[in-house]
């Protein structure tokens, strides 16, 4: 985590699905799916951001309102192998 009081840490998983990438935000329920892992990142920050938007437009805290996602999601996230730490600014 930062200092930077309007940063936010989000931790999400990513799997695919058939011929579907998803990744789902743990701490908010958020997700985002594409073809590719490149295009995943791109969509995912694309969702974030756009909440982040929304909230400054309507004067409320960013993902107010939203629940941690679902419990199998964390479950896969506290499986998982390998973890990859990235800051998007």
């Amino acid at each position: 985590m930062t200092d930077n009081p309007s940063a936010y840490q989000i931790s999400a998983i990513l799997f695919e699905e058939g011929e579907w990438w998803s990744a789902q935000c743990l701490e908010y329920d958020v997700a985002a799916q594409a073809k590719t892992l490149s295009d995943l990142l791109y969509e995912l920050e694309r969702v974030l951001v756009s909440h982040l938007c929304v909230a400054e437009e309507l004067g409320r805290k960013p993902f107010e309102g939203l629940e941690p996602a679902p419990k199998k999601f964390w479950d896969l996230y506290q499986k998982a192998h390998a973890r990859i730490v990235t800051r998007i600014e």
